[in-house]
């Protein structure tokens, strides 16, 4: 699988946790995106589980993982803006 596909998984899983915590006419916006890639991806089932690390009037900051079972694939953090 490529990096980009799997940067794209945990922006989502990212952006959804966050949305599941504010108002929906609240919108958020990612400021940075750090993606580790920590084994290969193969053609596989994955699962991404995005997690909000700590929320703020303004930012919140975000954590995601991709495994593949039990096997982290890839992990990522990025700061959201509220906007």
């Amino acid at each position: 699988v490529q990096g980009g596909a799997l940067a794209a998984m945990l922006d989502f899983a990212m952006a959804f946790a966050g949305m599941a915590t504010v108002d929906a006419a609240i919108g958020l916006s990612t400021v940075t995106l750090n993606v580790v890639l920590q084994r290969p991806a193969v053609a596989d089932a994955y699962e991404a589980v995005g997690r909000i690390d700590k929320a703020g009037r303004r930012a919140m900051f975000a954590s995601a993982e991709i495994r593949a079972g039990s096997s982290v694939v890839a992990t990522a953090t990025s700061p959201l803006l509220l906007v």
